[in-house]
């Protein structure tokens, strides 16, 4: 296969496993923010809209 294919399949993985990471930080940031969890938990939740909106954006160029 062609390494840019292996590549890809990197790429794909770490983002798919940074939302887990994120979302075990969650109650740290909260306390850090001095935020209600379910105010830093949206911030999986913006991530993922990012990734929805980004991932065609840069398949694309």
């Amino acid at each position: 296969m062609p390494l840019f294919v292996y590549v890809l399949g990197l790429a794909v993985f770490a983002q798919g496993t940074s939302e887990f990471m994120l979302s075990g930080l969650v109650p740290g940031i909260a306390r850090d923010l001095s935020v209600p969890v379910g105010a830093a938990a949206s911030l999986t939740s913006a991530y993922a809209v990012g990734m929805i909106v980004g991932a065609p954006l840069m398949a694309a160029v």
